[in-house]
């Protein structure tokens, strides 16, 4: 078919034009069939010509992707020149193409054929028959518009302008050649916004995708009023992000919603304004666009390669990356409350605080120091108290954590020069410095030290540390805390009498001596003792007396009688206060109990003499 065939048709295809206002061609396609029975299609796939040769005119009229196309250049004018001797090179855009123009666009481009509409369609031509292998070779391209396309080669795909791909290359015709692209190419700014070049540019459907699956004020951002700078990744340089990252990623709002700020710039970024070592800052708040410029000229951003510039919009510009940038992982969350979930020595502990609901609290800022009992410490409490705290989480359980909190990141050095520390719990926790040992209310130890957490500090204590009186008696103390198991073996090997009067109605009082008060006795003397039961008996009633002695009663010179018959404790008081009992210094008082209280002394009490 050439060109005077071609203008019998121009009635049949002038209702194509009314189709073009809806950007809807099947009217088209309907009113062509028939006409030209016989003249060859391009074949729409990879590289082919025409099935009968023909002009490029030709073919775009026997083509049924080229209906919109066909339709613009009768109503431009430019049949006839298309169908002369030429050679040309045209990038064909598809009806698809055409179709994603924003809203409107075709309609004015019609609305002056020979003005805009020709401009926009000898863009789309190049003077002389340039094949996909030379085309390869060039970075522009002269159109007959008089502008330059540039022309960019990324792997076996090539791009014009930064967002036009060419699909199908080498349809030749017999005055010329054309390449199918996926888009409308436009001279200078795009009609329409950011939103718009993404929406109309297959090459960034992915882009588009996740715009969409992003908070609304992304796609709000790239559509509205600007100015706005966009760096956009392609389809491809999306397939390069694991899509073990790049899924979870599309199906998390809030983190797709980071990553595409951290594209975009509240400002007009031409390439023109980009040197070495600028920074701009990006929509995402607190992150920063670094541009590196080599000697070549080469830019990147971030890391990322800059393969297109200057996609100018009506509300900003886009530049073309070859990678996805992403924000900066966060540093592992490593908060108190982490620690504990992380650390299998406190799993109960985990279940408590989140149960008395003050894992928020301990998630947050601080800085707490925390003293954290074990597993252990929580089952060395008297059966059945555990499982009562958690039945009253919000009160009780939560008044026994708070007291396990102090306000601030004390660390070991701190703590130790300390003779007390207020709780969040209220009360405060008297601390003890027996040698190297750290023990806090006189019964409860400190195992490891300086845990270092993002909001504060966690101490590790052998014995859940409970305000007022503790939830059980004499004996369930002695078998609660670990610095008392030398005195726990004592009494199970004394006579039972003893163990009973511990765990019985009471009231008593009793001096516990500790570990390092036994350890201080001849090896020699102690493994006699032990082997001695009535021996043993007698020196542990010697630590007892009947009745609850408060270190409030205390006086110097106070005697009384102990549960070993005929023998006395005497007090002695000195002027800064510190107490002995008989030969024993008392290192911590009044753990309160429910059948009485326990000091603690430093050394195993001795008969008076």
């Amino acid at each position: 078919m050439n060109a005077t065939t071609l203008k019998t048709r121009t009635s049949v295809l002038g209702a194509c034009l009314f189709a073009l206002t809806a950007i809807g061609m099947s009217a088209c396609e309907g009113a062509s069939e028939g006409e030209g029975e016989g003249e060859g299609e391009g074949e729409g796939e990879g590289e082919g010509e025409g099935e009968d040769g023909g002009t490029i005119v030709d073919i775009v009229v026997a083509d049924d992707r080229f209906d919109t196309l066909e339709a613009a250049v009768i109503a431009a004018g430019l049949a006839d020149d298309l169908s002369g001797a030429g050679p040309f090179t045209v990038f064909a855009p598809t009806d698809e193409a055409f179709a994603a123009l924003p809203a409107g666009v075709v309609n004015a481009l019609l609305a002056d054929p020979t003005g805009a509409l020709a401009d926009v369609l000898k863009y789309h031509v190049v003077a002389g028959e340039v094949l996909a292998a030379d085309v390869v070779t060039l970075t522009t391209a002269a159109t007959l518009n008089g502008a330059a396309l540039d022309i960019q080669v990324d792997g076996t795909t090539v791009v014009l302008d930064g967002r036009v791909q060419i699909t199908v290359t080498d349809v030749r015709a017999d005055n010329g050649v054309i390449h199918v692209v996926d888009a409308v190419l436009v001279p200078g700014e795009f009609p329409g916004s950011i939103a718009d070049v993404v929406a109309a540019s297959p090459r960034f459907s992915t882009l588009l995708t996740a715009v969409g699956a992003a908070a609304p004020a992304v796609a709000a951002t790239l559509a509205g009023a600007g100015p706005a700078t966009l760096f956009a990744p392609t389809n491809k340089a999306f397939s390069t992000v694991p899509s073990t990252v790049l899924e979870p990623l599309l199906a998390n709002e809030a983190g797709l919603t980071d990553v595409l700020l951290l594209h975009a710039v509240g400002s007009r970024v031409l390439a023109a304004d980009v040197s070495d070592g600028r920074t701009v800052q990006s929509l995402l708040a607190g992150e920063d666009l670094t541009f590196d410029v080599s000697v070549a000229g080469d830019v990147s951003v971030n890391g990322v390669d800059v393969t297109a510039f200057d996609i100018l919009t009506n509300n900003g510009v886009m530049h073309v990356l070859a990678g996805v940038l992403l924000p900066p992982a966060p540093a592992p969350s490593n908060t108190i409350v982490d620690i504990v979930v992380a650390d299998d020595r406190f799993n109960t502990l985990q279940e408590a605080v989140v149960a008395a609901e003050l894992a928020d609290d301990l998630a947050g800022p601080g800085p707490f120091t925390v003293f954290a009992p074990t597993d252990a410490a929580f089952a060395a409490l008297p059966e059945g108290v555990v499982e009562s705290l958690l039945a009253d989480p919000t009160t009780t359980l939560a008044a026994i954590l708070k007291y396990h909190v102090v306000s601030g990141a004390v660390d070991a050095a701190t703590v130790v020069t300390l003779p007390s520390a207020l709780t969040l719990n209220g009360a405060v926790i008297d601390i003890q410095r027996d040698g190297a040992t750290v023990v806090l209310d006189g019964r409860v130890q400190i195992s490891v030290t300086d845990i270092r957490a993002d909001n504060g500090i966690i101490h590790v204590v052998d014995a859940v540390l409970v305000p007022g009186e503790f939830p059980g008696t004499i004996s369930d103390v002695v078998a609660a805390s670990p610095r008392f198991s030398t005195l726990l073996t004592a009494v199970g090997e004394a006579d039972p009498a003893v163990a009973a009067a511990l765990g019985g109605a009471g009231p008593l009082t009793l001096f516990a001596p500790t570990n390092s008060a036994f350890a201080a006795l001849p090896a020699s003397a102690l493994a006699a003792l032990l082997a001695d039961r009535a021996a043993l008996t007698d020196v542990l009633l010697l630590h007892g007396t009947a009745g609850r002695v408060l270190a409030s009663a205390v006086t110097d010179g106070l005697t009384v009688p102990s549960l070993l018959a005929n023998e006395n404790l005497l007090f002695d008081v000195s002027a800064a206060g510190a107490v002995t009992v008989n030969n024993a210094s008392a290192t911590a008082f009044d753990i309160i109990t429910t059948n009485g209280v326990v000091h603690v002394v430093a050394s195993v009490i001795a008969r008076l003499e």
